[in-house]
């Protein structure tokens, strides 16, 4: 697939959360929904999400996942006019209701939608994309 017709970005701020969207990957192959796939942390390396989502400009919706405080979706956010979705991760005690607190609690003027918690959310994100994108 051409790099232009890829119009989705997905970004995951860890290697551990590649589980969770393995469903997802398999549904956007399914469906021939391009896409592009990175792994970068805003808290461990900043620069390199900022270099992503620059290279991504032409992206029609990005999707972002992490756990914990969960800031990578509202980072991406802060730095694109793409709408973002994010989708939290279940990484500590807390199962994902961390998580999911801190994405879907943005402050008003940052376009960050929250799916649910794992690999359902994930798969329903990607639901979600596929009805944007027809």
């Amino acid at each position: 697939m051409k790099n232009k017709e890829r119009k989705v970005g997905i970004i995951l701020g860890s290697k551990s959360d590649l589980p969770y969207f393995e469903k997802l990957f398999e549904f956007f192959r399914c469906e021939k929904i391009g896409y592009d796939f990175e792994i970068a942390s805003c808290h461990r390396s900043y620069a390199k999400v900022d270099k992503i989502v620059k290279k991504w400009f032409g992206k029609k919706v990005i999707i972002a996942a992490a756990g914990f405080a969960a800031h990578l979706p509202g980072y991406i956010a802060s730095r694109t006019e793409i709408p973002v979705i994010g989708v939290p991760v279940p990484t500590s005690d807390l199962k994902g209701l961390d998580s999911i607190l801190s994405i879907c609690q943005m402050p008003k003027g940052f376009a960050v939608l929250s799916s649910g918690v794992g690999s359902p959310g994930a798969l329903n994100a990607g639901l979600f994309v596929k009805r944007i994108l027809k």
